[in-house]
């Protein structure tokens, strides 16, 4: 099993907000492990309750919302996964930057489970590629948060910021390979 840590950075010019975020992630066989904690003042993030009934759903990113993408090296198609923290997800095909956007099926609902207290907020997904990549064969990942504040501001924190604008979709925020 291939496992990294990561820190998240916000992006330079966002706005200034009390916590940290960071976490790990995990490859073996089929699946990506992915696990984010948000620590400091979480009590100022807006984060989606559980729901009864999870399921998949476009514009997950106007919430506080966990998000990766995975590329295989070499090509310039890439995968954009987004995991609530009530749930629901959704995983989009891209056949170049910003182009070709359609929602993925070969892939089955991830777990997501979260958990919440004074102290830090976290979400773990587990995602079966199995049907995407073969198991041996590298992945480059960005990982990504969306945080919606209850006071309604919008920060956007990744392994990097390449860009003017905050852009998760650049190759060069991709920095982990597994």
């Amino acid at each position: 099993m291939s496992r990294l840590a990561f820190a998240l950075l916000p992006f330079p010019g966002g706005p200034a907000l009390p916590f940290r975020v960071g976490g790990s992630v995990s490859r073996q066989e089929g699946r990506l492990t992915l696990a984010y904690e948000l620590t400091g003042e979480v009590a100022s993030v807006a984060w989606p309750a559980p729901s009864p009934a999870p399921e998949r759903r476009d514009r997950l990113w106007q919430q506080t919302c966990c998000e990766c993408f995975l590329a295989r090296p070499g090509e310039a198609g890439y995968w954009e996964a987004n995991l609530s923290p009530a749930g629901h997800w959704q995983l989009y095909r891209f056949d170049d930057y910003r182009q070709g956007l359609r929602t993925e099926t070969a892939i089955a609902a991830p777990a997501i489970v979260t958990e919440q207290d004074a102290a830090a907020s976290r979400l773990s997904a587990t995602l079966d590629l199995g049907s995407l990549l073969a198991p041996a064969q590298s992945l480059l990942l960005g990982v990504t948060l969306v945080v919606c504040t209850v006071d309604g501001a919008t920060s956007y924190w990744a392994l990097a910021h390449p860009g003017e604008r905050p852009d998760f979709h650049h190759r060069a925020a991709f920095r982990l390979t597994l």
